[in-house]
C-alpha cells in the first residue's frame, strides 16, 4: 500500500496533479519505496520526480530523497535495477527533477526505491511520472 494507514488511496494520486502528498512514516526507516502497477506492461525511459512545495519561508523541498533506484518487475518479486541515483537535491518547493532511463523492456511493475533523504526525519514525494518520452523541459 502506498499511504499506510490509508488504505484508499494508491499510487495514481502521485501520478496527478493535486494536493496528496507521500509521506514516509516518521522517523523514516530507510528503505522506503513507492511502487506503481500497471495493467499491462510499460516500457519507461523517463522518470520524472516532484518536491513538496515549501511554505512560506519554509524548507520543506529538502525532504526529498536523495539516493533512490528506479527498479522494473515482471512479477513484483523480483526487481531489476534501471536506474541508480546517489546524491539528488531538489532546490525549490514544487521542483521537479528529471532522469532518462535505458530500458528496452516493458514491465508491469515499477517502484522507487529509496534508500536516503536529505531530510534527517522527513521524506516526502509530490508527485512521480513515469514516461516513455519527457514530459517536461529543463
Amino acid at each position: 500500500n502506498l499511504f499506510p494507514g490509508k488504505p484508499g488511496l494508491s499510487a495514481s494520486l502521485l501520478m496527478e496533479e493535486n494536493k496528496t502528498i507521500w509521506h514516509a512514516k516518521r522517523p523514516t526507516s530507510y528503505p522506503e519505496w513507492v511502487r506503481v502497477v500497471y495493467g499491462k506492461p510499460q516500457r519507461i525511459t523517463h522518470l520524472e520526480l516532484r518536491s513538496q512545495e515549501s511554505s512560506p519561508g519554509g524548507s520543506e523541498h529538502t525532504r526529498g530523497p536523495r539516493a533512490f533506484r528506479l527498479q522494473a518487475s515482471s512479477d513484483g518479486r523480483k526487481w531489476k535495477d534501471l536506474l541508480d541515483v546517489k546524491n539528488n537535491a531538489f532546490t525549490d518547493g514544487g521542483q521537479w527533477r528529471q532522469w532518462a532511463i535505458k530500458n528496452d523492456q516493458s514491465y508491469r511493475y515499477y517502484r522507487i526505491y529509496m534508500t536516503a533523504g536529505n531530510d534527517a526525519d522527513l521524506l516526502t514525494l509530490k508527485q512521480i511520472r513515469l514516461s516513455e518520452r519527457k514530459l517536461i523541459n529543463p
